[in-house]
């Protein structure tokens, strides 16, 4: 049996135990299809030959490099928070990689650079090195979130959906 509620997938599996009494688990999946669908609307990825491919967003190219890569980043986090507690987390590796390569392309597009010197200036988990007023350095950077399963993350309040607040 399948409950398909706003931005989820409920699946109930019912397994035998040797007591005979008959018990559940319940298997939570993040909707990637769904996910996929919202990230084409907002123009970060299109269908080209069958492959999803990220895509360049001109109009977030006046901002600098570090709001960029916050912006990015702040949506990539909204997801996997929002999704921390399914079954299917690591399937969420395929929504980073998309995320990130349309930030790579609007940043190499901004900045004119092949993907070459893009990865020889900003390394393959795109850090930048910040200079604080008091001297020390910060590093900020798009690296892959865990994608470790927390299933107490699992609230009972309505959450945001990350893709629906984009500016």
């Amino acid at each position: 049996m399948i409950h398909r509620r706003k931005g989820y997938h409920i699946t109930k599996i019912n397994t035998r135990r040797k007591s005979r009494i008959a018990a559940s688990t319940v298997i939570m999946n993040a909707p990637l299809r769904i996910l996929i669908d919202k990230l084409m609307k907002n123009k970060f990825i299109k269908v080209k030959n069958d492959k999803l491919t990220p895509l360049i967003i001109p109009d977030l190219t006046p901002l600098p490099v570090k709001d960029l890569i916050l912006h990015y980043r702040s949506i990539l986090t909204g997801i996997m928070n929002y999704y921390s507690f399914v079954d299917n987390r690591s399937s969420l590796y395929r929504i980073y990689k998309l995320i990130k390569g349309s930030l790579t392309k609007t940043i190499c597009y901004k900045e004119k650079l092949s993907l070459k010197e893009f990865t020889r200036s900003y390394g393959r988990d795109i850090k930048l090195s910040i200079q604080k007023t008091d001297g020390s350095v910060a590093y900020l950077d798009f690296s892959q979130p865990s994608l470790t399963k927390n299933p107490m993350n699992f609230l009972t309040k309505h959450l945001a959906d990350p893709l629906e607040h984009r500016t």
